[in-house]
């Protein structure tokens, strides 16, 4: 039997009498302050893995990447935190205030006492970080080299030697009055070198005594 279109569309479902409260399709999330450590973890795995492969592209490193963005977020704002992300991305280390400094003079004088090597030098500054401040050894590096008359290789790149005598007297002088003037004593303005040129005997001379 056909069903003409007429006697389908006279019929409607018969309403209800039940009205049922809708549940939002989202539980509503927890602010990140307050879910563990654990909860705090997973929700920032996406971020690490976008930071970890945006400094492996980048030839950065994660520290370096978070010291820019947090130098860029607050240049305008705030200076305090800014240069903080600025040492960061720098690849300084940012160095408790409340604590005493070991300068440079002091920290290269500690590694070449000890002969201390660089993985030596890194242990020694994670192991004394809550008493003292220790230079990063690229600082140390760095004012090391400019100690360090220019050297030349010889016999067949077995041996070393310094190219020019006059730039280690040089460095040696510049040395002598920079410790002084650290000292704040006078040093006058002409002065006298004298060295010993290895000769026996010539220890007991009085123009070295």
């Amino acid at each position: 039997m056909a069903i003409s279109p007429s006697s389908t569309s006279s019929y409607s479902p018969p309403s209800s009498t039940f009205t049922a409260s809708l549940s939002p399709l989202a539980k509503r999330q927890r602010d990140f302050s307050e879910v563990s450590s654990r909860q705090k973890r997973r929700r920032l795995c996406d971020l690490n893995s976008e930071l970890d492969e945006f400094a492996l592209a980048n030839n950065l490193t994660i520290n370096q990447v978070i010291g820019y963005l947090l130098y860029q977020r607050n240049y305008n704002s705030n200076k305090y935190l800014a240069n903080l992300g600025h040492q960061l991305y720098e690849g300084k280390c940012i160095q408790n205030p409340r604590l005493p400094n070991l300068d440079l003079d002091e920290a290269l004088a500690l590694k070449c006492h000890l002969n201390l090597s660089r993985s030596d030098m890194d242990f020694l500054k994670w192991f004394s970080n809550d008493y003292i401040n220790v230079p990063n050894q690229h600082y140390i590096k760095n004012h090391t080299d400019d100690l360090i008359p220019l050297l030349t290789s010889c016999r067949n790149n077995k041996g070393i030697y310094v190219k020019d005598r006059r730039q280690s007297i040089q460095l040696t002088i510049q040395r002598l009055i920079d410790v002084l003037h650290s000292k704040h004593i006078n040093v006058p303005n002409h002065l006298s070198y004298r060295e010993k040129t290895g000769h026996d005997g010539a220890g007991s001379m009085s123009i070295y005594r």
